[in-house]
């Protein structure tokens, strides 16, 4: 009887996790990507301010950095599936400027040797609905980003800090294809403008899952921001490039 009695609660779990496994999905990964950086701003706490290039006039380099994301699908029907990540854009540079540039309440002046580095973390949460789940995966849900980061620049003697933290709800949209031998091809994107400002994020992909829930993805993305006198910083940036992850998907 205890034989009997184990085995059936035995089958009980194993259908209990097989019914879980089928309504409840998972996906998470992590990737590194190659940021190309360009653009350009002002940081005016004076009222005099000089139009920075980041390339010609702070020499950013462009870097490899990382991100990752964690979503979690269900299947109620009202409620919202959840996608969660985060961005590192991190850079430095060094080298002899060509024009006068005040920034902030420092100067430094034409022909001077200066350091910067730039620091940028990106957070946030995706709401959506899953529209279609076959052969094609249609995904359109609301983004609440998190941008927070400074530009800092030494040099002749002066140091200044220019810090920024913002807050923005984008609208989100997600289409995949399934393609033979496990192979899936698919892009996303978040976007939102208002009063000059904007915020931008697309990204496309090809996928291979192994029979074994671990697959790999490569493809390219662009993140970028128009900020319009916003902690009195108005920029026009962008990092973009290709990007290898690493995922798991069940």
């Amino acid at each position: 009887m205890n034989r009997k009695i184990a085995a059936v609660l035995t089958m009980g779990m194993l259908a209990t996790a097989s019914a879980q496994a089928d309504v409840i999905g998972v996906d998470f990964g992590v990737a590194g990507w190659q940021q190309n950086v360009s653009g350009s701003g002002t940081y005016n706490t004076t009222g005099t301010a000089t139009n920075i290039d980041v390339k010609d006039d702070l020499h950013l380099k462009d870097k490899q950095n990382g991100f990752g994301w964690i979503s979690i699908e269900h299947p109620v029907p009202l409620l919202p599936n959840i996608r969660l990540y985060a961005a590192n854009f991190s850079t430095d540079g060094q080298g002899t400027i060509t024009q006068q540039i005040d920034f902030g309440g420092a100067t430094y002046p034409v022909n001077s040797d200066v350091s910067s580095k730039f620091d940028v973390r990106e957070t946030g949460g995706i709401l959506y609905y899953e529209l279609l789940d076959n052969v094609v995966s249609l995904d359109l849900g609301l983004d609440l980003r998190n941008l927070k980061g400074s530009m800092e620049i030494t040099g002749s003697g002066q140091y200044e800090k220019a810090d920024f933290d913002v807050w923005a709800p984008l609208l989100y949209g997600r289409v995949e294809a399934s393609l033979p031998a496990n192979l899936r091809i698919g892009a996303d994107g978040s976007y939102i403008g208002y009063s000059g400002n904007y915020l931008r994020d697309f990204r496309g992909w090809v996928a291979w899952q192994s029979p074994w829930v671990v697959g790999i993805e490569g493809g390219y993305r662009t993140n970028g921001a128009k900020l319009n006198d916003v902690s009195n910083i108005t920029a026009d940036f962008s990092f973009g490039g290709p990007y290898i992850a690493v995922f798991v998907d069940f």
